[in-house]
Parts: C-alpha cells; sequence; structure tokens
C-alpha cells in the first residue's frame, strides 16, 4: 500500500510545485505589465495612484488574499498569450534557440524594460525634447482616447533654479520666486479673473509666451520685458470680453523663464543642455492643444532668436504645426516671410535703414572718424540689426569703418571688443545691435577706458536698447535707440485703461509733455492680442477650422496702439510676416538718463523699403 502510494504522493506534490511556479510567473509578468504600465501613465495622475495602488496589493503580504484574487482573475488571459506565443515560436525558432528561450524571454523582458526606461524616467532631456511613450501616443498618434494625455499644464524646474512652464489659473505661479514677483502676482491675478468666466463661455484661448524669470546675473532685463507683455495682453483681454459677453477671450501663461535659458546658443545652455527652455515650453503647447480644442494662437516669443528656434520647434509636432504665432518684438529680417507666422514690430530693414540715415544726417561730425559696429554673429537679431544698418550707410565713404565681434549676455568678450575699438581703432561712435541686459558692461568699459572723456563717444542702436523702466543704467556715453511705438496721448482710452488697473508708469513716462511713453512691449503685446481678436470677430463662435481661422489672421488690419496695421499672409511679397506699414522712432538717453524723443520716421511701405523722416517735436533735440 505504501508503495502503491507514494507515487500519488509526489505527482500531487508535483502538480503543486507546477500550480505554484505557474502562480508565480503570472504574478510576475502581472507585476512586468504593472510597471510598464506605471511608466507610460507617468502623466496622469487618476492612472498614476491607481496602478501604484495595484503594485502595493502586490508587494505587502497583508494584501495577499486580494492579490490572489486579481491573479487569479487575470491568470487564463495570460495563459492564453502564453500558449498562443508557444505556438508560434514553436514554428519560428530554431533548435538552438528553444533550448535557451527561458534565457531568450529574460533577456528580452530586460531590454523592454531597460528602453522604457530609458526613454521615461532615466532621461529627462529626452523625455523633454522628444516625449516619453505617453506623449508619443497621445501626440504623435493623435490618440484622444489614451487615458493618460496630459493637460501640458504644470511648471518646471530647471536645474539652474528657474521655473518655467504653462499656466491657466491661480493653482500654480508665480514663476518668479524671489522678492520682486509682486507685478507678476497682481498681472496673473487680473488674467485669471477673466479667466474664471471666460474660460467657462463659449470662448477662444491664446497663449502668451514670454519671460517672467529673475537670475542674479538677469534680474531685471528678462522679467520687465515679460510684464510688459502681460501688461498688453490682460488690457486686450479686458477690453474684448467686455464687448463680446457671449464669445469671451482665454489666456493661459508661458513662461521662457529669462532670456538665457531660451536661447540655445546662450552661454549657459552651453554649460547646462538640460536649462534649455523652449522645447519644453512648446511641448506644453503641443499637449494643451491636443487636450483643450479652443487654443487658437500664440502671442509671444519677444526676441527674433527664440522665434526662429520656435518656429523650428513648431514644425515637429501636429498640434503646434498649424498654430499661428505674433511675436510683439521679433524684428529679425529673416523671419519676414514665414508662413503662419507674423510680428507687431517692424523688420530689422527698416530700423536699420532709419538708423543709417540718422547717422548720415544728424549725427557725424568731422573728417574720417571711427564707427565700430558690433556683431554677435550667432545672434539672429544682433546679426540682422548690424547687416541692414551697414548697407544703408551712404555716408560709408565718409567714415573709417571697423567691425567687432562679441557675443550677447558675455561680459569678457563685450568688454575686450569694447578695448579693441576704443584703444585700437581709435572709434568715435559704437553701434551695437544688442539688449540693455549688456548695456551696462558696455558703458562701464566705455568708462574705465575713456575716463571724463566718455561722453565724447556715441552709442547707437536698436530697439534692444530701448528702457525707459531702468532707473540705474550708466550713462557715461549718449544713447540713440530705436522703438516701434510713438508717444501715446495721454487722455487715451488706453492710458486711462491702463491706469485703471494700477499698472505702474515707467520713471521716464512723462519726458514729452501731453504724451505717455509707454514701455514699448505693452502696446506691442496689446496689439499682437488685438490681430487675434480681430480675426475671431469674422466667426462670432468657436465652430470654425484651425485652417479657416489662419486664412482669415492673414488678412487682418486694424488700427492699433503702434499704428495702423495689415498683415500681409495673403500676399507673394517676401514679406508675409510683416506689417504692411510701421513707423520707426529714434530716442536718445543723456548723461542725466534723461530721454527725448529725436526723430521720427515713417515707412508708407515696409516692402518697398523708403521712409520719410517727420519732425519729432518743435524742437529736434540730440544728446551730448
Amino acid at each position: 500500500m505504501i508503495q502503491e502510494d507514494t507515487p500519488q504522493i509526489d505527482q500531487d506534490g508535483s502538480e503543486d510545485e507546477q500550480k505554484k511556479h505557474h502562480h508565480t510567473n503570472v504574478r510576475f509578468i502581472t507585476f512586468i505589465i504593472l510597471i510598464v504600465f506605471l511608466l507610460i501613465c507617468s502623466g496622469n495622475q487618476i492612472a498614476f495612484s491607481f496602478i501604484t495602488g495595484l503594485l502595493a496589493l502586490f508587494t505587502v503580504g497583508t494584501f495577499e488574499p486580494v492579490s490572489n484574487k486579481i491573479i487569479e482573475f487575470v491568470e487564463k488571459p495570460l495563459a492564453w498569450v502564453v500558449d498562443l506565443f508557444k505556438l508560434l515560436f514553436a514554428h519560428l525558432a530554431s533548435r538552438g534557440l528553444k533550448r535557451h528561450s527561458q534565457l531568450f524571454l529574460n533577456v528580452c523582458v530586460a531590454l523592454v524594460l531597460l528602453l522604457t526606461l530609458g526613454v521615461t524616467t532615466l532621461s529627462r532631456s529626452r523625455s523633454v525634447l522628444a516625449g516619453n511613450i505617453n506623449d508619443t501616443i497621445c501626440l504623435n498618434w493623435q490618440a484622444s482616447w489614451w487615458i493618460s494625455c496630459s493637460s501640458g499644464l504644470g511648471m518646471t524646474m530647471l536645474p539652474n533654479g528657474v521655473q518655467v512652464g504653462l499656466i491657466k489659473d491661480g493653482s500654480a505661479g508665480p514663476f518668479d520666486q524671489t522678492s520682486l514677483n509682486e507685478s507678476e502676482k497682481q498681472i496673473e491675478k487680473l488674467i485669471f479673473a477673466q479667466n474664471k468666466r471666460a474660460c467657462s463661455s463659449p470662448h477662444i484661448t491664446l497663449a502668451v509666451v514670454t519671460m517672467l524669470s529673475r537670475t542674479v546675473e538677469n534680474p531685471y532685463s528678462s522679467a520687465n520685458v515679460g510684464l510688459q507683455d502681460l501688461r498688453g495682453a490682460v488690457l486686450a483681454q479686458q477690453k474684448y470680453n467686455s464687448q463680446h459677453p457671449t464669445f469671451q477671450l482665454c489666456l493661459v501663461i508661458a513662461n521662457l523663464g529669462t532670456s538665457e535659458t531660451a536661447n540655445e546658443n546662450s552661454g549657459l545652455v552651453s554649460q547646462c543642455s538640460d536649462c534649455y527652455s523652449l522645447p519644453i515650453i512648446v511641448h506644453q503647447l503641443a499637449q494643451f492643444a491636443h487636450t483643450d480644442g479652443h487654443l487658437r494662437g500664440i502671442i509671444g516669443f519677444p526676441y527674433s532668436q527664440q522665434s526662429k528656434e520656435a518656429l523650428a520647434e513648431r514644425a515637429k509636432l501636429p498640434q503646434t504645426a498649424l498654430l499661428p504665432i505674433i511675436s510683439p518684438s521679433a524684428s529679425a529680417t529673416t523671419l519676414s516671410n514665414n508662413g503662419n507666422f507674423y510680428r507687431i514690430a517692424s523688420p530689422d530693414t527698416s530700423q536699420g535703414l532709419v538708423l543709417g540715415q540718422f547717422f548720415c544726417n544728424h549725427l557725424l561730425h568731422g573728417q574720417w572718424p571711427t564707427l565700430a559696429i558690433f556683431s554677435d554673429d550667432a545672434d539672429v537679431y544682433s546679426h540682422s540689426l548690424q547687416f541692414a544698418f551697414s548697407n544703408h550707410l551712404s555716408c560709408a565713404d565718409k567714415v573709417n569703418l571697423v567691425h567687432e565681434s562679441y557675443k550677447n549676455g558675455n561680459t569678457a568678450s563685450i568688454q575686450a571688443a569694447v578695448r579693441r575699438a576704443l584703444l585700437q581703432d581709435h572709434a568715435s561712435y559704437i553701434f551695437f545691435p544688442g539688449y540693455n541686459a549688456d548695456l551696462d558692461n558696455l558703458e562701464f568699459e566705455i568708462r574705465n577706458n575713456l575716463r571724463d572723456q566718455a561722453s565724447t563717444l556715441t552709442v547707437m542702436g536698436g530697439d534692444g536698447l530701448y528702457d525707459i523702466d531702468g532707473t540705474t543704467h550708466f550713462a557715461y556715453a549718449p544713447i540713440y535707440s530705436t522703438i516701434f511705438t510713438s508717444p501715446v496721448p495721454a487722455d487715451s482710452a488706453f492710458v486711462q485703461q491702463y491706469l485703471k488697473n494700477q499698472f505702474p508708469l515707467p520713471y521716464l513716462a512723462n519726458s514729452i509733455p501731453s504724451q505717455t511713453l509707454f514701455p514699448p512691449h505693452t502696446i506691442l503685446a496689446y496689439d499682437a492680442a488685438t490681430a487675434f481678436t480681430e480675426a475671431f470677430k469674422h466667426f462670432g463662435s468657436s465652430d470654425f477650422s484651425q485652417a479657416d481661422f489662419n486664412t482669415t489672421l492673414g488678412t487682418v488690419s486694424f488700427s492699433g496702439v503702434s499704428g495702423y496695421t495689415a498683415l500681409q499672409g495673403d500676399q507673394n511679397n517676401g514679406h508675409i510676416s510683416d506689417r504692411n506699414e510701421g513707423s520707426v522712432y529714434v530716442t536718445c538717453t543723456d548723461r542725466l538718463r534723461t530721454i527725448h524723443l529725436t526723430a521720427y520716421y515713417t515707412s508708407v511701405n515696409i516692402t518697398n523699403g523708403n521712409v520719410i523722416e517727420l519732425p519729432a517735436s518743435n524742437e529736434q533735440v540730440f544728446c551730448n
């Protein structure tokens, strides 16, 4: 009897062992599947939390009865898949491969897990640029059904501590984490108050993309531009919504950080590739556009280099490829003929022509003075402006021209260029096609080399140097710069609305009697938003295609605060991104940091490149 029972015991034990082994395999496969789905659904908080809870059931012994029930539920489907795989494997695999099938399967599982981790949690930069599995499914496959599609809203801290991202309401923000963030909070409060009603009513949405962060290296310049852009956008939003209660305008705010984080050629990004914010923001806009069909356009990318890079990023994803961009202030000539891209500022061809004409007619004195033309050829704005200026110097035969290279944001390169211009070339004039963030470095080095004779040198530049907000810039040498916006009558509706919102006036706002000098970015952003709302008026509801809207936008014309504006998207003149008319004003800042409106040039048509100088005031004022 004992001998007869023993095989039965062994057989029962073998069956128990097989069942236990099979149970373990099912648990292992289920665990792998949950891990993969956890990585895939990392962008969805609900799905992420649910899968995390399931994993806890498999790892904590207390919940083993519950996890066993789950195993029993998935055991049969998994067994069917495994049997099917074995059937296919039996026909396809060689005899040698069959002998090592378990090793083969283990290697495959390891590779899948490594690949999944490599393109998601283990590679931040690759996740930003190419997206993880979740984004690939959502964005590239247009899978609106996918449960973990991210909304795109949220903030990210770059390695240098700068907060970037996309926000829609007061649940996040401000981006500026310094003690100087009261202005940002004030403007965002106004925008979110408008959004509270607008975003829940029939509406369209625009994204305002600008710079709102401060760093030790850039405490004011970038943030000031961003605040000006937001003020202009909210003024346009308030006006439109008050006049169109049944079809509202909702705004979302995207922060690029600073001019350094949003420039792939900056010294910061060259040392810290993960500090490059622009692809992050465009990616978030694509996510937002995928989940919110009300997004119809983008106001922003204030600098030319940013706009150039944004156009390249926009084309990479279908959600952003058709979204029109209107930059308030990007002026590089190379941006004049880009489809679905417009700008309110005139191209550098216009201000280069004005500056060349102004220099020859008003500033040139003496015999054969030296004019040093600076240029950062890696920056599209700097290169474009110096090229336009050099090509429109009708008095080039009366000056000694020298060219000096420098790099935006690089103090050492600016100092070296100034020393060469002053000590080797003995320049009387410097043309600096840069930004006001570098103006102090330029002026300080002039003072170091010329001492009490610094005021004998004249500095010229484009709209990048114009700054009526700054109160601490050095002013050792007089500075001539351009702007694309005129002084606004003090009693205008725009000024009154600005003051009603308790926005601060710059300290030089009242330099011209009965006129108000506004930060130009506020006016240009206002007109950029107005161009969009003028196009919206043609439809009266949100039931229109993006293609139809883009066609309408390209033909919009209106009288803006910056002057008459007509977009040329339907033209074939090489300037489809430019407004057809524009004015350029020349200002000068003297040693007392007082600003003067020196000259006014009007352009009948930007495409023909002709400008006419008109009196800027009753008495033309120059700085010395």
